[in-house]
């Protein structure tokens, strides 16, 4: 994983703690729902938008809406997810 400073922000951690963090330390889902996400995404070559509980670096949890979509990186598909607080 990696960040901006907007995801700083918005859980309340530097990118130095955030890069190389696996998404499930950051929500409520379950490794397995989020692999199956990705998975269903990937193969379909689709986008993904919803509702999901993260939390915080200070333990808070909050809502936010989840976009992620496959895209194509340096000749490498990678998912690229956008978190925004609601």
């Amino acid at each position: 994983m990696d960040a901006n400073q907007k995801a700083e922000e918005l859980f309340g951690i530097n990118d130095s703690e955030l890069i190389g963090k696996k998404l499930k330390t950051l929500t409520d889902l379950t490794y397995r729902e989020i692999v199956d996400e990705i998975k269903e995404l990937m193969e379909n070559n689709e986008r993904f938008d919803g509702e999901w509980v993260f939390t915080k670096g200070n333990g808070e949890k909050f809502d936010a809406e989840v976009s992620f979509a496959p895209i194509k990186l340096q000749d490498e598909r990678v998912v690229q997810l956008i978190i925004k607080d609601i």
